[in-house]
């Protein structure tokens, strides 16, 4: 995922939901990743800090705290909307959706009429036609 794309993207929204304060109060690690920290960086800015290394400092929208803008940093990193699947035949893969749009490692699949992500995933698991590849298949929700 651009984390620089989803940082960007917060300003001037609140949502509260998985990231929980370092001891020191000056960041806040998110829970759905440990390498991923809010920081007040002072002067009414905040930083975007991925394993330790600063990606980007932006100033903080009047009326903002720190908090809420990691609050949504954190919730844009959920991968609730993706599965991890493995199986005897085939390579361990992702299917994740976003929007309308639900994709395999990436690349998007076509024609899906808009069906949703956990029947997409039933579907292969049940393996209706019996196609070798699917055979045992498993996924696991991240």
């Amino acid at each position: 995922m651009k984390l620089k794309s989803f940082f960007i993207g917060i300003i001037g929204l609140y949502f509260f939901v998985g990231c929980s304060k370092n001891e020191d109060g000056k960041c806040i690690k998110c829970e759905q990743s440990d390498s991923v920290e809010i920081c007040d960086a002072g002067e009414g800015k905040v930083s975007l800090v991925v394993e330790g290394k600063v990606i980007e400092t932006q100033p903080l929208q009047e009326g903002q705290t720190l908090d809420e803008i990691a609050a949504q940093t954190c919730a844009s990193l959920s991968v609730d909307n993706c599965y991890e699947c493995m199986g005897p035949n085939v390579n361990d893969f992702e299917i994740c959706q976003e929007g309308d749009d639900i994709s395999i490692n990436g690349e998007l699949l076509p024609d899906l009429n808009g069906l949703q992500l956990d029947d997409v995933v039933q579907e292969l698991i049940n393996n209706a036609s019996d196609e070798v590849v699917f055979r045992n298949l498993s996924c696991t929700k991240n």
